[in-house]
């Protein structure tokens, strides 16, 4: 296939131009990749392909998760010819996990709204690694600050911990009236995202780096939310009763300080 009028719709045949371009007589560059030197490029389709989502551009759309997809099969193809796995152990592992975390769809279990498949969906992970799996395990740590932060937060408010006690209230008030008071999303939008971008020019102002220091700050927040979790011992957090739950947490700043 050397013309692109060649193309078709078939994915084998995307593989096999994949499979063409790391063969030993393919592109040398596209040879020389690694896991790790993939990593940017991967994190910059990502970004390319929430642009065109965000835009509501559906060819743009079709042409960027293509470009996710070619990142999934030189993965696969590289790691079959270093012996680690392939394709079919991808295919296997995505259906084999969207299976299982929906035993109201494919079993006998009930979930009648979006928030009991959250609820199933995380005692279903807490199976699958052997019992207790902690709140932050699946908040990726390479996440861009604000997300992770974003994230994590919900996470452990999904948790039942009310980590924020009573220190609540940092918004100016003139923020927080423009927020409860409109109900256009984009107004709200518009408030938060101007606070957060002036924020960030007082912050530079101060030679602080906003992403650096937040996700110093969020890293700081899981460990503490992990010394809780040490302190529940064999029960998750989330079972622990109301008084257990805050009294681990309360002790999780003694020592994490």
């Amino acid at each position: 296939m050397t013309d692109p009028q060649q193309a078709s719709q078939n994915f084998d045949d995307l593989v096999a131009v994949v499979e063409t371009l790391l063969a030993p007589e393919g592109c040398p560059w596209d040879r020389e990749q690694t896991h790790s030197t993939l990593r940017k490029y991967l994190l910059e389709e990502t970004y390319e392909l929430i642009e065109a989502i965000d835009a509501d551009d559906p060819k743009g759309m079709t042409e960027e998760l293509g470009d996710l997809l070619v990142h999934v099969l030189f993965h696969a193809e590289m790691a079959k010819a270093a012996g680690e796995f392939e394709l079919g152990d991808i295919v296997y592992s995505a259906a084999a996990k969207m299976i299982g975390r929906h035993p109201h769809v494919f079993g006998d279990t009930e979930a009648e709204t979006a928030e009991d498949v959250l609820q199933n969906w995380d005692q279903l992970k807490r199976k699958e690694k052997g019992g207790i799996r902690r709140i932050a395990d699946a908040v990726p740590k390479a996440m861009p600050a604000l997300s992770y932060a974003a994230e994590l937060q919900n996470r452990v408010e999904r948790a039942k911990v009310e980590w924020r006690g009573e220190d609540k209230g940092h918004l100016p008030s003139e923020l927080v009236d423009t927020v409860t008071t409109s109900t256009e999303q984009a107004a709200q939008e518009q408030a938060v995202g101007e606070f957060l971008f002036e924020a960030i020019a007082d912050l530079r102002e101060l030679g602080v780096d906003p992403e650096t220091a937040l996700k110093r700050y969020a890293l700081q927040f899981r460990d503490r939310v992990e010394e809780a979790e040490n302190t529940a011992g064999d029960t998750p957090i989330s079972e622990l009763s109301d008084g257990e739950r805050q009294k681990a947490w309360a002790q999780s700043a003694e020592t994490s300080a």
